[in-house]
């Protein structure tokens, strides 16, 4: 609603300038569901543009891109009691920005079943199995939402779509084993812009 509200404010510029006729023609607006896509502006209006995205709150400029993430699942295999499992996954989140250089993302996770971020927890049932997930190699950066001491992942737009990859790394610590059998979690990833 709002990337339609600077596309009018644009064509009413146009207009007040008698320059109507070849804003009508540059100023094309294809709308499919609700998604808004904007092609080629005159090289006049590309500083006007940029004004107006300035002018938009923060919110109004999410309308301008379209993310989604792809995080595959993270497996530490067999665990036996007193070892330390350690696993990597790629996730990647494939973005494309219709108007503005300023779009950013943030990427987040949550804290699973623990309902804390530091340890995260593997259930069977009533028994845990203690785990978390981190931003580096090195085991000291835990991801989750800025909050606690956790980090999350960003990364600023640029025009046209762009796929970038985020390395997850996963750690189980030794402990003792509560017993046998299939332990999970699950993380909700959110890409907020």
């Amino acid at each position: 609603m709002q990337i339609r509200t600077l596309l009018l404010l644009l064509q009413k510029h146009c207009c007040r300038d008698r320059f109507f006729r070849h804003c009508e023609e540059k100023l094309k607006i294809l709308t499919k569901q609700s998604h808004a896509k904007v092609l080629r502006l005159p090289r006049s209006f590309q500083s006007l543009a940029m004004t107006m995205m300035l002018i938009i709150p923060g919110n109004a400029t999410a309308l301008l891109a379209t993310c989604n993430p792809s995080v595959p699942t993270v497996n530490f295999g067999t665990f036996n009691a007193g070892a330390v499992r350690t696993t990597s996954v790629t996730a990647s989140v494939t973005c494309s920005a219709l108007l503005s250089l300023l779009v950013s993302y943030t990427v987040t996770f949550s804290t699973g079943s623990a309902g804390i971020y530091n340890p995260r927890n593997m259930v069977n049932g009533v028994r845990k199995l203690n785990y978390n997930l981190y931003k580096d190699a090195a085991f000291t950066q835990i991801l989750g939402n800025g909050t606690s001491s956790t980090v999350t992942y960003s990364y600023l737009l640029g025009l046209g779509p762009v796929t970038k990859n985020y390395t997850v790394y996963a750690r189980l610590p030794s402990q003792p084993l509560a017993a046998a059998g299939t332990f999970q979690d699950t993380i909700t990833v959110t890409v907020t812009q």
